[in-house]
């Protein structure tokens, strides 16, 4: 089940418009391992239907190779019970968590993350693969990316809202051809 983050047109980095979604619309995702909260998901075909693959010829992926992702995060009595906040990519069936470095959420403030999408899979964790074998990293066809938590209690629930603003992927090489 999935539930669409709201907007809301002040509040944001600079006072503009920013997301937010709270703990009664997400769940852990089952079977990932460890279990894993996807808090923020966007299929790259939800962004461009078939009407931009028509006109663009793109497709069902993107290559986030030579990546940066910056965002700004802030959670709002933000419970993470130990979780770590990563960023998440699905290709060819499996989810990887970027783990070094994890993402800075603070309560109450908008924190700045900035980071190239390393190429090196050991700075990403595989928590699930559709197949059930892992076939490695694919940041050149990425299907659905967003953000997690990972690594809580099990004994307590995650629970508050999340913040986003100033999100963006900017490529810092040409595609490779």
């Amino acid at each position: 089940m999935f539930y669409p983050m709201t907007y809301q047109s002040h509040g944001g980095v600079g006072g503009g418009g920013f997301v937010w979604t709270d703990s009664s619309r997400w769940g852990v995702d089952a079977p990932e391992s460890p279990d894993s909260i996807l808090v923020a998901v966007n299929y790259w075909r939800w962004l461009f239907p078939d009407e931009w693959r028509a006109r663009t010829g793109s497709g069902d992926v993107v290559d986030l190779r030579d990546t940066v992702l910056e965002v700004a995060l802030k959670g709002r009595e933000l419970q993470l019970q130990g979780a770590h906040t990563t960023f998440w990519v699905l290709c060819n069936g499996q989810r990887w968590h970027l783990t070094d470095p994890y993402l800075s959420i603070v309560n109450d403030r908008w924190t700045q993350n900035r980071v190239l999408l390393p190429r090196e899979e050991e700075r990403w964790a595989l928590s699930w693969a559709r197949s059930g074998i892992p076939t490695g990293l694919c940041l050149e066809q990425v299907e659905s990316y967003g953000f997690a938590f990972r690594d809580f209690s099990t004994d307590a629930a995650v629970s508050g809202v999340f913040e986003m603003d100033a999100f963006t992927l900017t490529r810092t090489l040409p595609p490779p051809r």
